[in-house]
């Protein structure tokens, strides 16, 4: 069995195996307000170093790519 296909729940990690430094992003969607709470227990926990961004107050639109032409047009549309 080759290692990308072991179960999740079978993976054993010992506690030396946990202890390298890590960084990954997290995408979140929520009201500001919970997002603002959120951002202030992590920084209040010294465990966590945060690094707060934004992208944008706009909600992202994931189309199809056979819808591409139409979704340009709409935005196009919109914009006028």
């Amino acid at each position: 069995m080759r290692v990308d296909q072991i179960p999740v729940g079978e993976i054993v990690l010992e506690a030396e195996d946990l202890q390298m430094i890590m960084t990954f992003g997290v995408t979140m969607s929520g009201s500001y307000h919970d997002l603002l709470t959120l951002k202030e227990y992590l920084i209040n926990d010294p465990r966590y170093k945060v690094i707060w961004k934004s992208i944008s107050p706009v909600h992202l639109r994931v189309v199809k790519r056979d819808q591409w032409d139409e979704f340009q047009r709409w935005r196009e549309n919109r914009r006028a």
